[in-house]
């Protein structure tokens, strides 16, 4: 990209590392999940990778200042547990990543080799997670570089998302997949109230089990084993006991006699050393019955292994031993929390009072070496067919009809995370949007008659043999995603995705925009698609700025610039001397001189007509039906001069639409208006984010604090000879684009804006009209100076 660069030259190595090692400096910004560095980014920050040797060496510190710091002292990334974990199970070709400058460690991860140019984490069975730690986004251009060889790809596995610095987005140059759904318990309260919420069918069990117990008169004990000269006994005990069950019989029972039972044993004594190690056991009169092994630290208390008498089944030993262990840690860690770090099955999140989702990522040295291996991948599958579920059935509904009672659920969950996701939109958009680029429709996935997964989309216009499906949106949608019910993930797309392919087998391409990059339900459908075998390009669509509200409006107020300010204080004068008056229409009975009021604006501003002057009118109404509404309308005179449309649901205000008539600019009744709706939704609707939807119009940064971005997915069927045209024109133009940039780099100059003239007067103008449609699917990634668009070729308001 212009401007960035990678430095080789020779840089001041991390104190403590080999002398061997290599240090690459990492100024190709890089980053996960950042396509632009931050300011705070030093230029001397470099990657420095160390020789282990199955030992930690002097790095031990270091880890675990960083650990403290970063991590609150993670157990699972205590330099005890990862350098037993090297001990016993590395090969000693177990590399430690070291990102920092002048002796400091600003992050870090333990890598081994796979061959053939990959690399993953290091990450034996025995530990759940794998460290990557940093206190900043780090650039992983350098450290691809700074590994020997050339690397073309690292999985970094088991990445937790509360620890981890990776997020899943479309503008990283990799991929993530489920791994395990994870649980925890947090310890606030007091037992007894933790309990009183946990589901009836449990506390109705684990009563049935003591009781059982109770009539049999036998003797129970519950023992939590702390001290180091015990720890090699309760191992052995334990391991005895998993010797006994089916992990005997298939040879991976922890034992004195194997790696396991010596990994354990060093891990509970090395932490009892320091009263952070437990077993507890549960007895049913001289037998063990149950036991866990524990590792802590003061806010955490961390499950590693478990297992139970199966002889003894019956009084299902296991539970009630859970039930003492949250009973002690209630005593113990106030305001801690327990975590399992296993693959959470329905009966154990009963106990759970959060859930998480583990998840594996895989980061390619360039976007190309992605592209390459998702080509790769796609040809693999062309020799096998594709598995089409059979318990999966595709059902196909009209937005326009009323929506059947076992879908109300499923959409009414998905426009909670934003209006336009809801189906009182998808019918106002499918009834008023003429659009003669296909037909609207929603494909679901249902199981036994409970839907699972939807898409709104659009068949291009052959609906029998459509070449295109794409996303049932355009430049009214802020917010794209599929419909996906609690708990849904990857697994629920596929089978939608292959039904819908087989359904139309004339498609080759797939479009979805807008999407946020960041967010689960954009990655499983990457995912989903990739699945399917089709191969998926990403674009960027339009900026999004917002303010996440933290204080009053007075505290607000006095927090806007300077010139702000003054605009209010001098056009609220102006404005009241001249009669005018400002209004906030809620009310479905104040609709009908509302809408008037809103196109009378809308028509004698400079914006282009509405190219669907039915869908406006039908948004006010449907979103006034539901109390979400708030329209607000200057008047001067009894004649409106500026109205706005903004929309509150779900804790979240959104400005959807803005128009001001230009003969009334003397009077900037748009900064006007926005100030009287940014009080109302701060102080009486009480929001916690406001939201400017589409565009990075400069105005926007006087009100909102925060950007990000909505990002567009193409994915082309690579069974099609149309889909491989179609990608290979992608992958053409894309090359073209970059090798343009290389030999003219800088950024293309803004073209005149009249967004940016109207921040000189104080005069807003409508959000929506400043979106660009997103880019077609052989776009490039622009940087974001290269975004704007002239005013004729936006799309009208």
């Amino acid at each position: 990209m212009p401007g960035h660069r990678s430095i080789f030259s020779p840089a001041l190595p991390i104190a403590g590392c080999q002398a061997d090692t290599a240090v690459t400096r990492d100024d190709d910004r890089s980053t996960i999940g950042d396509r632009a560095p931050r300011a705070t980014d030093s230029p001397r920050l470099a990657w420095e990778v160390c020789r282990l040797d199955r030992s930690l060496g002097p790095h031990g510190p270091r880890i675990d200042a960083l650990n403290q710091r970063l991590a609150g002292g993670h157990p699972l990334f205590d330099s005890r547990f990862v350098g037993a974990l090297l001990r016993h199970f590395g090969s000693g070709k177990e590399r430690l990543a070291l990102f920092g400058e002048s002796g400091d460690c600003h992050g870090l991860c333990l890598l081994k080799p796979l061959g053939r140019g990959f690399w993953s984490t290091f990450q034996p069975a025995q530990s759940p997670i794998s460290p990557l730690l940093a206190d900043r986004r780090p650039h992983l251009g350098g450290l691809f570089k700074a590994l020997p060889g050339m690397p073309l790809a690292i999985d970094f596995l088991g990445q937790d998302p509360q620890y981890s610095p990776l997020r899943d987005k479309l503008t990283d140059r990799g991929l993530s997949i489920p791994h395990t759904l994870t649980m925890s318990i947090e310890l606030d309260g007091d037992f007894n109230g933790y309990w009183r919420q946990r589901p009836a069918n449990l506390i109705k069990n684990v009563r049935r089990y003591q009781n059982r117990l109770t009539r049999l008169a036998a003797r129970t004990r519950f023992l939590r084993i702390a001290d180091y000269p015990s720890m090699a006994d309760a191992v052995r005990r334990y391991g005895h006991l998993e010797s006994t069950g089916w992990k005997g019989e298939q040879g991976t029972a922890v034992s004195t006699d194997n790696v396991q039972g010596r990994f354990y044993t060093d891990i509970l004594e090395s932490f009892a050393a320091t009263g952070q190690a437990s077993i507890y056991e549960y007895w049913i009169d001289d037998q063990l019955a149950a036991s866990r092994l524990v590792v802590e630290n003061p806010h955490m208390l961390l499950i590693l292994k478990t297992a139970y008498n199966e002889s003894l089944a019956a009084f299902a030993p296991g539970r009630l031993l859970l039930f003492e262990v949250i009973r002690d840690a209630f005593a113990r860690l106030p305001r801690g929390s327990i975590e399992f770090y296993t693959n959470a099955t329905p009966e154990q999140l009963a106990w759970a009072t959060h859930q998480r989702l583990i998840k594996h990522h895989t980061v390619f040295r360039s976007e190309a070496h992605a592209q390459v291996w998702q080509c790769a991948r796609a040809a693999r599958r062309w020799s096998r067919p594709t598995v089409k579920p059979t318990d999966v059935s595709l059902r196909q509904l009209a937005p326009g009809e009323d929506l059947p009672p076992a879908y109300q659920t499923l959409f009414a969950k998905a426009e909670e995370q934003s209006f336009d996701l809801g189906w009182p939109w998808l019918r106002n958009f499918s009834s008023t949007v003429e659009d003669d680029s296909g037909t609207a429709t929603i494909y679901a996935s249902e199981v036994d008659g409970h839907p699972h997964a939807a898409l709104p989309v659009r068949l291009s216009p052959n609906e029998a043999r459509p070449s295109r499906i794409k996303a049932l949106s355009n430049y009214y949608t802020s917010l794209y995603a599929p419909v996906l019910a609690p708990g849904g993930s990857v697994k629920d797309l596929v089978p939608l995705i292959v039904a819908m392919a087989d359904r139309h087998p004339s498609a080759t391409v797939m479009e979805f925009a807008p999407l946020d990059p960041e967010s689960p339900s954009t990655n499983a459908l990457r995912n989903a698609l990739t699945e399917a075998g089709w191969i998926t390009l990403s674009h960027f669509c339009f900026g999004n700025w917002y303010l996440p509200v933290t204080v009053s409006w007075q505290d607000y107020l006095a927090g806007l610039n300077g010139q702000t300010r003054n605009t209010l204080r001098r056009m609220g004068r102006k404005f009241a001397a001249a009669g005018g008056s400002l209004e906030v229409v809620v009310e479905p009975s104040d609709l009908g001189s509302a809408i008037d009021a809103f196109q009378e604006v809308y028509a004698k501003s400079w914006k282009l007509p509405e190219p669907h002057p039915r869908f406006i009118p039908g948004l006010i109404r449907m979103l006034a039906d539901s109390g979400r509404l708030r329209l607000g309308i200057a008047w001067l005179d009894q004649k409106p001069i500026a109205a706005q449309l903004w929309i509150v649901q779900q804790g979240k205000a959104s400005i959807y639409k803005l128009a001001y008539n230009e003969e009334f600019a003397r009077y900037s009744p748009g900064t006007l208006l926005t100030a009287q709706l940014m009080e109302r939704v701060i102080d009486q609707d009480k929001v916690g984010e406001v939201d400017f939807l589409s565009g990075d119009d400069a105005y926007k940064q006087s009100w909102m604090t925060h950007r990000r971005e909505r990002w567009g997915l193409v994915a082309y069927n690579t069974r099609s000879a149309g889909g491989l045209i179609g990608l290979a024109r992608a992958y053409l133009i894309r090359t073209a684009r970059w090798i343009l940039r290389q030999t003219k780099p800088g950024a293309a100059p803004r073209r005149p804006n009249k967004n940016a003239e109207a921040v000189s007067t104080g005069q807003l103008t409508d959000v929506a009209g400043s979106k660009p449609p997103c880019p077609p699917a052989t776009a490039s990634q622009p940087a974001p100076e290269d975004r704007p668009l002239p005013l004729s070729s936006r799309r009208p308001g």
